[in-house]
Parts: C-alpha cells; sequence; structure tokens
C-alpha cells in the first residue's frame, strides 16, 4: 500500500514516532529503576536502623551508614534503569533527579531544620554529585554483560 504523503513527510513522521518510542522506554526505565531504588532504600534503612540498635553506637554509626546506603540507592537506580535496554545517560540523569527531588520533598516534610543546616551550595553539590552516580550506574549497567542462563549438559563417558 502506498502512501499519499510525500517522501520528505513520510520519513519525518517514522522519525518522529521513533522518538516518541525511545523517550517512553526512557521514562519506562527511570521509573522502574526508581521504583526498585525506593524498595531498596526501605530495606536499606531497615538495615541500617538494625545494625545501629544492636550495636549501640548509633551515634557514631549512623552518618557513614546512612551515607553508604544513599549511594548504593543511587547506583543500583541507574543500573536497572539502564539494563531495561534505553540510553543510559538521559535514563541515569532521569532517575538520580527523581530520587533527589523526592529526597528533598522527604527531608523538607520530615525535618526542615535538618534541611537546612548545609549551606545551599554544598548541599547543590551533594544532590549533583548522586546525580553523578546514578549516571555513573546506568552507564555501568547498560554496558554490562548480560546474564543469560545456560543449560549446560553433562557429558557421560
Amino acid at each position: 500500500m502506498k502512501s499519499h504523503l510525500p517522501y520528505k513527510k513520510r520519513h519525518s513522521a517514522k522519525g518522529q514516532s521513533q522518538r516518541q518510542a525511545t523517550n517512553t522506554s526512557v521514562l519506562s526505565a527511570a521509573a522502574f529503576g526508581t521504583a526498585l531504588a525506593l524498595i531498596l532504600t526501605l530495606a536499606l534503612s531497615l538495615a541500617c536502623a538494625l545494625i545501629c540498635t544492636a550495636s549501640g553506637a548509633s551515634d557514631r554509626l549512623m552518618t557513614p551508614l546512612s551515607f553508604i546506603s544513599i549511594v548504593v540507592v543511587y547506583f543500583v537506580s541507574g543500573f536497572i534503569g539502564a539494563k531495561k535496554k534505553a540510553a543510559a545517560l538521559p535514563v541515569g540523569a532521569l532517575c538520580g533527579a527523581i530520587l533527589c527531588i523526592l529526597s528533598v520533598i522527604a527531608s523538607l516534610c520530615l525535618s526542615p531544620s535538618l534541611s537546612s543546616s548545609l549551606p545551599l551550595a554544598v548541599t547543590l553539590l551533594i544532590r549533583l554529585s548522586y546525580i553523578v552516580v546514578s549516571i555513573f550506574g546506568a552507564l555501568l549497567g547498560a554496558n554490562a554483560p548480560k546474564s543469560h542462563k545456560r543449560n549446560r549438559r553433562r557429558t557421560h563417558a
């Protein structure tokens, strides 16, 4: 069946639909990575609370454990998002940005005094570094080898 559109319009419409499909896959991959990162946040928060409670030195351990868990969550969000076969850089940036926005909202709701304890420039630099960690995770996730389960047959002699 031949289209009645001129050649340029047919191909520009085709390119536009491909761009829309790519944008949709980036958004769905970022949403998937962010959702799993939020679940991981709950699990790591519970683990950190149990470690701090069991050790008795909660003041000393809280800052390093929370920093490690935040970095792990941002890294995993980008890594898992990029595993969904989307463009790594936009997925990592979007996952990191969504998590940054959610963490700012949570910190403002839970304790406004804690969110203003650092200067604005330092806070922005910390948030930017978290987005960079998410992008790094996405780049590693996109370039990681695919794990295929292979059925290995045993040869009997």
